[in-house]
């Protein structure tokens, strides 16, 4: 009797020790045609949440997969957690829009669009241009995507300087 309880214990326990399904799909450009040799990016908290903090942990630890679609712009991502997954695609100057969540196992499309780019002038308390400045954009909080924003969303690493007149051109990655 006993062991039969213990193999109950094991049996019910293994479909949750089995690996996630993968994440495919296809990426296309403006054209609506495959995309080849795409860079596609998984990203995803590997860690629990904390009770009531959406999408916080403790270590803020943001484990990622990166993929590259094939001729026919198909990809697939080895996932290695059963959490929502943010998915997004870079190629050059062109990006595909960030999707949140992605579960493992769904099939997602992509379509890749010109990369958004935020231009400015720096400028110090009198007007004057400040050439050299480090320019990097940082996410607030109360946007409308709270969730994927606590979630899901790495910190920009993109950091460029202003030119001596002051400009500068930051892609959002």
């Amino acid at each position: 009797m006993l062991l039969a309880l213990g193999c109950a214990v094991v049996a019910a326990r293994a479909p949750c020790q089995e690996k996630p399904p993968p994440i495919v799909g296809t990426i296309v450009g403006e054209d609506g045609a495959p995309a080849a040799g795409v860079e596609v990016i998984a990203r995803w908290r590997p860690r629990p949440e904390l009770p009531a903090s959406c999408g916080w942990t403790l270590d803020g630890l943001v484990a990622q997969a990166v993929a590259r679609s094939d001729p026919r712009g198909r990809f697939r991502i080895a996932t290695a957690a059963r959490v929502p997954h943010l998915l997004t695609a870079h190629a050059g100057e062109r990006m595909a829009a960030q999707v949140f969540p992605v579960l493992p196992g769904e099939v997602v499309r992509l379509k890749l669009e010109a990369t958004f780019v935020f231009r400015g002038r720096v400028v110090d308390e009198t007007g004057a241009a400040v050439g050299g400045a480090d320019v990097r954009l940082e996410l607030s909080d109360g946007s409308i995507y709270g969730r994927a924003d606590a979630y899901a969303y790495p910190p920009q690493s993109c950091v460029v300087q202003s030119a001596a007149d002051g400009s500068y051109a930051l892609p959002f990655e």
